[in-house]
């Protein structure tokens, strides 16, 4: 593998040979998935509604929605 580090359980942590560093979490996948989070962080949506898009004025979009050309949004629509 060419993975700098390995996430698991504390328990089976005697039981893996490897060179690799190794991060103990008692969730593994939970850990995996907050040290992803500092990786790729969430991105805030851009808000836009595209000129062509046609959207019923009794529609209720919200503030950090795009919209996109073409796209149809009608009156029941929250």
């Amino acid at each position: 593998s060419k993975a700098g580090a390995i996430i698991l359980h504390p328990e089976i942590a005697g039981h893996v040979g490897t060179d690799k560093a190794l991060l103990l979490h008692p969730h593994p996948y939970w850990g995996f998935a907050q040290l992803a989070r500092h990786f790729y962080p969430d991105v805030p949506a851009n808000s836009m509604r595209h000129p062509n898009a046609v959207i019923d004025a009794a529609a209720i979009i919200a503030d950090n929605v795009t919209i996109a050309a073409g796209a149809v949004i009608g009156a029941g629509a929250e």
